[in-house]
């Protein structure tokens, strides 16, 4: 008699093929993202300069390629702006997404086709995830949009923050039945009493189990519809037993839970807000997107030893670790190489591996950059 098979529900299913990807062979999955980032950028004039085409492995990739600050790339980048193409990368540049550093200024990155795949991506994984632990129910909505949507160009291009952006992209896949966002009928965010009011009143109709916001904007919201309406808060959306947050959510956990009857929390976590992992369970940490982008680990004592030493980045002869070679519960500096152009970036913020699949952001470290204004023949835009 043949062994009966467990019977998984889609998500049960696509949530066990997801942690198969993620939690096996990371070698294997880092190496193949490199290839097709380097092959499908090896004719830019970043690729040229440093041979992608030369480079076979990590190890080539970590010799022919420098480490990179928001600073040394942006030079390509006031080109990319001026309307040169073929400079960081060869996909165009849908829009230029607006992110805060780690010292608080202003950073543009190339939002394209593959960053907007990968914001796509780590939604429906977290989402898979939480439908698989019955977190979230079957037909229930995941509300998002309390940010202002993309208003400003750069060279006609939009310019908007990246959360914005991939919101605007996952609103336009068919299938992404579960996210409730507010109508662009609603006026804009410059009368925003007059928006959450419509925004309430648009979504309250709706079965809601979920809420995916900035936890600030989210409680400013709250507070208005508290004064505003005159009735428990839970009455607006009193199934919802879900809140994602890019950020860490702990400052706000207890005041979040207070509001609603029952909320477990899950995180996306971003880096520049590119999102780099996802709690897709309840140990709560992030596995790391590995099928995405390329990660490098430097030990902060290492970063430390090259600033006490008054040496250079560049020239400083670390040993970055990878997600298989990590030691659980040190503290390193997070290098990422990225399908939007980044390369070796080192963004500053500083990670823990909790284990070998589960990394936790934990500070960052202290990078003073020149500010750079970001010109073209009609607009400046000061980082």
């Amino acid at each position: 008699m043949k062994e009966a098979r467990p019977e998984y529900s889609i998500p049960e299913f696509l949530y066990e093929k997801d942690k198969t990807i993620l939690f096996s062979h990371p070698d294997e999955i880092q190496n193949e993202v490199l290839k097709t980032i380097l092959s499908r950028n090896s004719p830019t004039r970043f690729g040229r300069e440093y041979l992608f085409n030369e480079i076979s492995d990590i190890f080539d990739f970590r010799t022919y390629v420098p480490l990179s600050l928001y600073s040394d790339i942006h030079p390509y980048l006031q080109g990319m702006i001026s309307g040169m193409t073929n400079i960081l990368l060869t996909e165009p540049i849908n829009a230029w997404a607006q992110t805060i550093g780690i010292c608080g200024q202003m950073r543009l990155i190339p939002y394209t086709k593959s960053i907007s795949r990968g914001v796509t991506d780590a939604f429906v994984l977290l989402y898979t995830a939480c439908a698989a632990c019955n977190i979230i129910g079957y037909g229930q909505k995941i509300f998002s949009g309390l940010e202002s949507y993309p208003a400003d160009t750069l060279g006609n291009i939009p310019v908007g923050t990246l959360s914005s952006l991939g919101l605007e992209d996952l609103r336009r896949i068919p299938g992404i039945g579960p996210l409730l966002t507010p109508s662009r009928s609603i006026p804009p965010r410059t009368d925003m009493e007059k928006s959450w009011k419509q925004i309430a009143l648009h979504c309250s109709t709706q079965n809601v189990g979920g809420i995916m916001e900035d936890p600030i904007l989210f409680l400013m919201f709250i507070k208005h519809m508290m004064h505003t309406r005159h009735s428990p808060i839970e009455e607006l959306w009193p199934q919802a037993s879900l809140f994602i947050s890019h950020d860490d959510i702990r400052p706000y956990q207890s005041t979040l839970t207070n509001l609603f009857n029952s909320l477990t929390f899950r995180q996306i976590m971003c880096i520049d807000d590119i999102p780099v992992g996802v709690q897709i369970d309840s140990q709560g940490d992030c596995v790391p997107l590995s099928s995405h982008h390329v990660f490098e680990f430097i030990p902060v004592k290492e970063w430390k030893d090259m600033e006490e030493e008054g040496e250079h980045y560049r020239e400083f002869e670390f040993s970055p670790r990878f997600l298989s070679t990590v030691n659980s519960h040190e503290e390193y500096i997070m290098v990422i190489t990225t399908s939007g152009g980044l390369y070796r970036y080192v963004p500053g913020d500083i990670v823990t591996m909790t284990d070998r699949h589960h990394m936790r952001k934990v500070g960052c470290i202290s990078i003073q950059e020149r500010k750079r204004p970001y010109r073209n023949p009609t607009v400046l835009v000061n980082p």
